[in-house]
């Protein structure tokens, strides 16, 4: 199962709950920020793939009820969104499928290559809490190195996916 692949399944499971993927992404950021939420410009900062208007994303997942924003009690200008109840719920109907596309990729990899994919996700963990809130490391460069992680486990997954397949084709010879 190739990336796109896992991208459209999931996009449609999301549409059946009223949400896009980027929506849900958001709803997954403000869900780990707990009750504290998130301002936009840092919910944007932490997004998978960006968006291009995060704002008017935020304003949709508003009248959907799914977020809530407050004002910031340090700086009144940023508004803080938080996760509803109701966007707790559509996560929690949504994570047995995010589970169960998780176990349908890791089957696909070995286990001799799961110590590389790990080490691969920590660096890319690592790169994004090295930037912390951005201080000290451009956007640019996070966002490159982010890249740079993503088509490289993507070229590995691929790589394993191939292997698996030609040991498939032998079997069926033997």
């Amino acid at each position: 199962m190739v990336a796109a692949e896992v991208n459209r399944e999931f996009a449609e499971l999301c549409q059946g709950h009223g949400i896009t993927l980027e929506q849900y992404n958001v709803l997954r950021i403000l869900r780990g920020a707990k009750d504290a939420g998130l301002p936009r410009c840092e919910v944007a900062g932490r997004m998978i793939t960006r968006a291009p208007d995060v704002t008017r994303m935020m304003d949709r997942l508003v009248k959907q009820g799914l977020v809530v924003r407050t004002w910031g009690t340090e700086n009144r200008r940023h508004s803080i969104a938080k996760v509803t109840p109701e966007g707790l719920a559509v996560l929690a109907a949504l994570d047995p499928h995010v589970a169960e596309l998780n176990a349908k990729v890791a089957s696909q990899v070995g286990a001799e290559e799961l110590p590389l994919l790990r080490q691969r996700e920590n660096d890319l963990v690592a790169a994004i809490a090295e930037t912390g809130d951005g201080a000290g490391t451009s956007e640019g460069a996070v966002s490159a190195r982010r890249e740079e992680l993503r088509q490289e486990l993507a070229a590995h997954l691929e790589t394993t996916r191939q292997r698996q397949a030609q040991i498939s084709d032998a079997l069926e010879l033997a």
